[in-house]
């Protein structure tokens, strides 16, 4: 917290690591292809472990003399962690559990479904690329673009919750 550059250094290997399980919850998706499953899980616990070591270390940092600016960045920092901890637990529980269930039904998702998750899921990872560099580099701006773009990706996730509901109701088998 000292310099600020030294102390990102481990937010954004978790970041990167995020990003890969991220890539791998997609290949896994739009193949059908549960290999990338065990990555996205081995990766995970690599995450669980680096918050552990990112919150002692922030912790202890805590209890030295920091200034108001230190302090404040150091709970920043920890909340960080903490929504990226999420994120990959996220992938790691959610998305391989709804992937093996898949599997083991010998079911895929139909091709309009996967062309749109695709679709989608580039989108939030552009966005989450975004966020990341706007972390890094402490751009308001870049910050303002983010959080207007999730707007949209929101709206961009309601259509293809509709768009699956007409699938639904068409009879879509693999819907």
């Amino acid at each position: 917290l000292h310099d600020g550059s030294s102390d990102l250094r481990e937010i954004v290997r978790m970041a990167d690591m995020i990003q890969e399980m991220h890539d791998d919850a997609v290949e896994a998706i739009c193949r059908g292809d549960v290999a990338h499953l065990e990555r996205i899980a081995k990766t995970d616990d690599e995450v669980d472990r680096l918050t552990r070591e990112i919150k002692v270390f922030l912790s202890i940092l805590g209890e030295e003399t920091l200034d108001s600016g230190q302090t404040l960045r150091a709970v920043a920092y920890i909340a960080i962690v903490s929504d990226l901890e999420n994120i990959g637990d996220f992938i790691d529980k959610t998305v391989t559990d709804h992937l093996r269930r898949l599997s083991e039904r010998n079911q895929r998702f139909s091709e309009e479904g996967v062309a749109e998750l695709r679709s989608f899921l580039s989108e939030v990872g552009s966005l989450y690329r975004e966020a990341v560099s706007a972390f890094v580099t402490r751009d308001p701006s870049a910050a303002r673009n983010v959080i207007g773009r999730r707007k949209e990706v929101t709206g961009m996730e309601r259509e293809l919750r509709l768009a699956h509901i007409r699938r639904l109701q068409k009879g879509t088998p693999e819907s």
